[in-house]
């Protein structure tokens, strides 16, 4: 018989996780129920290519193993905050309570911290505080031109037909040349 349970040394507890009979000769299966890591804040620590979750905050996030999550920035109270919550535009949660965070995702959470704290929200989803504040900033979306090309705008709307043929048998061959400037 192969059992699991938690040992809490400061009141000399134990407390049951999970029981199984095994028949000699065969390997138990391994649960994927979350262990206990024994936290008692809800943290998360961003590592070089992922998030890490402590035991605590898949508890209040109400996540579960291959369950997706995301982290967006909203404006709370004049600042930009990450926002972590269980969401299906985010990356899976591994058995070992880590999501794949990499490249510019990565780079933008950086600046606000590598160990967060999460803080509840009304809609169930966290503020992640990391202990920096970043001043919201409104974001323009602008178009990016290139200096080399001159925009030139016509007031004089010309309407184009939606279709068009050609003049003639369509046997003759087109001998002008198509160029065009940068």
């Amino acid at each position: 018989m192969l059992i699991e349970f938690d040992f809490d040394p400061e009141t000399g507890e134990y407390t049951p996780v999970s029981q199984e009979i095994v028949k000699e000769g065969k390997t138990p299966k391994k649960s994927t129920k979350t262990k206990d890591d024994g936290s008692t804040e809800p943290i998360a620590i961003l590592e070089e290519n992922k998030l890490v979750l402590n035991s605590r905050a898949v508890e209040v996030l109400g996540a579960q193993w291959e369950d997706k999550i995301a982290v967006i920035y909203n404006n709370q109270n004049g600042l930009l905050r990450p926002i972590i919550s269980v969401n299906q535009s985010g990356n899976k949660l591994t058995k070992s309570n880590t999501i794949a965070f990499r490249g510019k995702n990565r780079e933008k959470l950086s600046e606000f911290g590598s160990e967060f704290k999460l803080i509840p929200l009304e809609d169930g989803s966290f503020i992640m505080d990391g202990g920096i504040e970043i001043p919201y900033k409104e974001e323009i979306n602008k178009k990016k031109t290139d200096p080399k090309i001159k925009v030139v705008e016509d007031d004089t709307p010309e309407v184009l037909p939606m279709e068009a043929t050609l003049d003639g048998e369509g046997d003759e061959e087109i001998k002008e040349e198509f160029t065009f400037e940068l």
